[in-house]
């Protein structure tokens, strides 16, 4: 389990929630969610059948969006 800093506490209280944290190394960006919200996030997508698809997709969904941003930023 990872530990935050005081420091970086204090950061995602002032951003709001839910809070986003990025991967310095990668520029990967998640939400972060508390972990009873997740798991009933989680039970939703098990009850639907829906969690196996959407590990599947993650990749090809991550593809997609940073394309799309890629092109953001180009237009701006």
């Amino acid at each position: 389990m990872i530990k935050l800093t005081t420091e970086q506490q204090r950061q995602i209280n002032e951003q709001g929630w839910p809070p986003r944290v990025m991967n310095m190394d990668t520029g990967e960006e998640f939400v972060l969610l508390h972990a009873a919200m997740f798991e009933r996030v989680r039970h939703i997508l098990e009850i639907e059948d829906e969690i196996e698809g959407v590990e599947q997709m993650y990749p090809l969904l991550t593809e997609v969006l940073d394309r799309d941003e890629s092109t953001s930023r180009e237009s701006a």
